[in-house]
């Protein structure tokens, strides 16, 4: 989720780096080891997606899925989906491509001003680092703060309907993972690409998430959900060119984002959850399954 808590300082000069991730140990510390799982899975998403969409010409699969992703095919699907993933520099001084985050940076949080830049990102796992503070000290509404980024941030934590959220501040991009989603996904059987151990169970267990997920969308929504929201949210990263939730909610799942295609091909491109269902279809591809046109996955035959 795109999430608007201030208004974003106008960009002036970036100079290109390679950029980095932080994993905030502070906010992480129950659940680190899910959350760098998470990331994991984001790449290995990432670059299963890069091989599918750099293959020249793409095979049946691959141009189906990016049909129905973004009603596109060849070069146009092919720079859809690099423009976001690969590393690129724009005038000689603006980094893109969430694989930008080529350095992991594990840092305490009084390094974050001296060894973070403006296009890093840190991921954190709650929310209390915000203070509320209010000329009334009895007010039950007031601005929130956040004391790590020395930020007014708004009036709320963003968490009470995300499992995550994700916006560039001025000092550097802040992942939100919110607490609730983070102790449910660590107390499901299935979490991450990197503990799966069979796509039949794993599907089995993602049956039971409709509970989050509010509807039951199809499997390729709910399968490895974990990795597929960090996924998410790295598109909403500078370097992931700020993508959208285009309609909301209603930018989620395989059957709204094959509406946005039909509907509106520019926004599609630039529609984070469309991204997320490229690399988790690609990843699957690659471990033999097949996502039909309705979402369900398949064993290659």
């Amino acid at each position: 989720m795109k999430f608007s808590l201030m208004p974003v300082a106008a960009a002036t000069l970036f100079l290109a780096t390679v950029q980095s991730y932080t994993i905030d140990r502070e906010s992480c510390a129950k659940h680190y080891d899910l959350v760098q799982e998470m990331v994991d899975g984001a790449w290995v998403r990432a670059n299963a997606a890069l091989v599918r969409a750099q293959a020249d010409p793409h095979d049946a699969d691959t141009e189906r899925l990016l049909r129905n992703i973004f009603d596109a095919e060849g070069d146009e699907a092919r720079r859809i989906v690099l423009e976001r993933i690969e590393r690129s520099t724009v005038n000689g001084n603006q980094d893109f491509g969430i694989f930008q985050f080529e350095e992991k940076k594990d840092i305490a949080r009084d390094r974050y001003k001296v060894d973070l830049f403006r296009n890093d990102v840190v991921i954190f796992c709650n929310t209390d680092r915000y203070k509320r503070f209010s000329k009334d000290p009895e007010a039950k509404f007031g601005v929130l703060f956040d004391e790590v980024l020395e930020e007014a941030v708004g009036m709320t934590d963003g968490c009470g309907a995300a499992f995550a959220w994700t916006l560039p501040y001025r000092r550097y991009n802040v992942i939100q993972l919110c607490d609730w989603f983070l102790t449910y996904a660590a107390n499901k059987k299935y979490k991450t690409i990197t503990d799966l151990t069979s796509i039949k169970g794993n599907l089995a267990a993602a049956g039971a998430d409709k509970l989050i997920t509010k509807a039951l969308y199809t499997p390729i929504d709910l399968i490895q959900l974990w990795d597929k929201v960090m996924y998410h949210e790295f598109f909403h990263t500078t370097a992931g060119k700020n993508a959208e939730d285009y309609g909301g909610f209603g930018g989620y799942g395989w059957k709204n984002v094959k509406k946005l295609a039909k509907k509106n091909k520019e926004q599609a491109a630039n529609n984070a959850d469309s991204h997320a269902l490229v690399g988790a279809a690609s990843w699957l591809m690659e471990e033999g399954y097949a996502v039909g046109d309705d979402g369900k996955i398949t064993k290659m035959e």
